[in-house]
């Protein structure tokens, strides 16, 4: 994977990704909730990873749109690119969070977002 380019957020203040809410855990978390270190909530998508890292899609988060989520009101494509800011960040295999990286979601490839129209498992 390609590391992310060198062009940090000011913004977002964070030395890792520790899951606060689990919405997706196949093979660890890959959809959860997280806090940067200023108490802001994040909706974290794992959208990539190698031998080296995990890379995450982070966009801001609140109650409803992790209970739009829960409640499959809000798809997972939809819950990602409807707040118009997002970051990536690289977790390293120490858990190490790298630098998180202002993206645009429309310029993201297709495959870094989930399929168009899906929500959580049911039972959720």
């Amino acid at each position: 994977m390609r590391a992310l380019a060198d062009t940090k957020s000011s913004f977002l203040d964070l030395d890792r990704l520790d899951p606060i809410r689990v919405l997706d855990d196949l093979d660890g978390p890959r959809l959860f909730t997280v806090r940067d270190k200023h108490g802001l909530e994040l909706l974290a998508y794992q959208c990539g990873e190698d031998d080296e890292v995990e890379r995450f899609l982070l966009v801001p988060a609140d109650a409803r749109l992790v209970e739009g989520l829960e409640e499959n009101r809000i798809t997972l494509r939809d819950a990602l690119t409807r707040q118009g800011c997002a970051w990536l960040v690289d977790v390293h295999r120490d858990a190490r969070a790298g630098a998180p990286v202002p993206v645009d979601v429309n310029n993201l490839p297709d495959t870094a977002l989930p399929r168009p129209g899906l929500f959580l498992a049911p039972g959720r």
